[in-house]
């Protein structure tokens, strides 16, 4: 009786040894399968934060030339305001001239 007491012993531990085998094994498969799945998210984020740093170094570029921008409407439209007084002056010069060649004429 003793020997079938250790027959069915040896026969439990061998089962549980099995199972305890199975479940490391499973236990194994799903680290990997995490620790890809880490590696995958790094990766993204590494990428993510690639893409933020470029959309800053773009965004650092242009808000200088962003915030000069009303200085250069400003100028351009007093530059504008400018070349209309000119031609205004150029436009009564022409009819000064006008005059001018009337008088000479009428002499």
């Amino acid at each position: 009786q003793t020997s079938s007491a250790e027959n069915k012993a040896n026969t439990d531990w061998t089962r549980l040894l099995s199972m305890e085998h199975h479940r490391r094994c499973q236990l194994e498969e799903e680290l990997n399968v995490m620790t890809d799945q880490l590696a995958l998210s790094r990766h993204y984020a590494c990428q993510d934060k690639q893409r933020i740093l470029d959309r800053e170094m773009i965004i650092f570029r242009l808000e200088p030339q962003a915030l000069r921008l009303p200085l250069l409407e400003a100028e351009v439209m007093a530059r504008e305001e400018e070349l209309q007084r000119q031609r205004q002056q150029i436009a009564d010069n022409m009819k000064e001239i006008e005059q001018l060649r009337q008088q000479l004429r009428e002499r």
